[in-house]
């Protein structure tokens, strides 16, 4: 729905989508969906840490391990 970069952080709206269709797969399902998100934001904003939203709200898809309440830094998600 839209991105952007303040104070360091960038921010990612996603649609509700995000939520319905999360990986329900485990720990290596979720890395591969939120991993590459985290790193793509960072790297194209420069930011060293990526929020991500869900119609501007912190996502909390069933079943995740990530506390979306807070922002990532790429370190804190490894590659899958």
């Amino acid at each position: 729905l839209g991105a952007g970069v303040a104070d360091g952080v960038a921010t990612v709206d996603l649609s509700a989508e995000f939520e319905s269709a999360y990986p329900p797969g485990g720990a290596a399902a979720e890395l591969a969906v939120v991993g590459p998100l985290v790193r793509t934001a960072s790297e194209a904003s420069g930011a060293p840490r990526v929020r991500l939203l869900v119609e501007g709200r912190a996502p909390a898809p069933t079943g995740t391990q990530f506390d979306f309440a807070e922002p990532f830094a790429p370190g804190d998600l490894p590659a899958p």
